[in-house]
């Protein structure tokens, strides 16, 4: 997946988690901003971890089928990105149909699942 390869380093420095009374959920928030509460738009610190924020900064992915039900989802959305609440399930089900397909093109390539040791293969 593309945004697998995104090198993102934050930490405490610039960023806080706020824990609301009514709710077991810590939100993630950018501590230059603060936390302002659930409001949205350019002064809001809030950010997103997870499956849907992910694809929302991917381009594609990179197995065929994972790749097939990126694009209809973001088709069916209209644009990126996707603020639904209902596209967090959505987005699960592609990264899990993306890690389906790698694995299976992990077992069944040759040179991980052979018998040979890595001295025999060097021969």
């Amino acid at each position: 997946m593309s945004s697998a390869r995104l090198k993102v380093k934050i930490t405490s420095t610039i960023s806080r988690s706020m824990v609301e009374p009514w709710s077991y959920v810590k939100f993630p928030y950018l501590k230059p901003i603060g936390w302002k509460g659930l409001v949205d738009g350019k002064d809001s610190g809030i950010y997103r971890v997870n499956a849907l924020a992910r694809l929302n900064v991917a381009n594609d992915m990179s197995t065929p089928l994972a790749n097939e039900a990126y694009k209809n989802m973001f088709e069916f959305f209209g644009k990126k990105p996707v603020h639904n609440i209902l596209a967090y399930n959505w987005a699960r089900l592609i990264e899990i149909l993306y890690r389906a397909e790698r694995i299976l093109e992990l077992v069944q390539d040759p040179e991980i699942t052979s018998k040979k040791s890595a001295q025999e293969k060097a021969k």
